[in-house]
């Protein structure tokens, strides 16, 4: 097993006596955090690299455990629930296009608010997807961008406004 530590890049850990870097496929690093760390957590990590690796081999859409999961994981829900053509990752403006050329804006969270960008959309539709704790996915707005812009709070000093589901969805689930 190969260790690699907090903070570590795990493509900088050398593959053992020829000291090349370990590169190969997620599977292939076994991941061990410190002591303590029992040999279920490590699979479990490992498990999730695995996933990501099929849902990337099964979409044609590159899914990596890393800060985009989240956002992958729900622009491939939006695409497969509203019959979305997604746009190539980190496209700028937008993240998908409907069946009338609108340009489509794709925010995914796992709690009760999203971030929108305070400029540099060039969406008209946004659609918030929702994953709960087992990864289920759904679709909870669908509509203009404007409007959940006009409801959001004011700019942060990233330039990313918070909006609260429980404005832009009304109702018993986001109390």
């Amino acid at each position: 097993m190969v260790r690699v530590r907090v903070g570590q890049d795990p493509r900088q850990v050398s593959a053992g006596a020829g000291g090349a870097p370990l590169l190969g496929a997620p599977s292939d690093l076994a991941c061990s955090y410190g002591p303590g760390m029992d040999d279920d957590v490590n699979n479990l990590i490992r498990t999730v690299f695995d996933a990501c690796a099929k849902l990337t081999l099964l979409t044609g859409r590159p899914v990596s455990p890393d800060g985009h999961l989240v956002g992958t994981l729900g622009e491939i829900v939006a695409s497969e629930a509203l019959d979305l053509e997604l746009m190539p990752p980190s496209n700028d403006g937008y993240d998908a296009t409907d069946s009338q050329g609108r340009k489509v804006e794709i925010k995914t969270t796992t709690r009760r608010s999203i971030g929108i960008a305070n400029k540099g959309t060039a969406a008209e539709r946004l659609v918030v997807v929702t994953l709960n704790e087992r990864g289920t996915g759904q679709v909870v707005y669908d509509g203009p961008i404007q409007t959940a812009l006009d409801m959001a709070g004011p700019p942060r000093a990233n330039g990313q406004r918070t909006l609260a589901l429980s404005k832009l969805v009304p109702g018993p689930s986001n109390s």
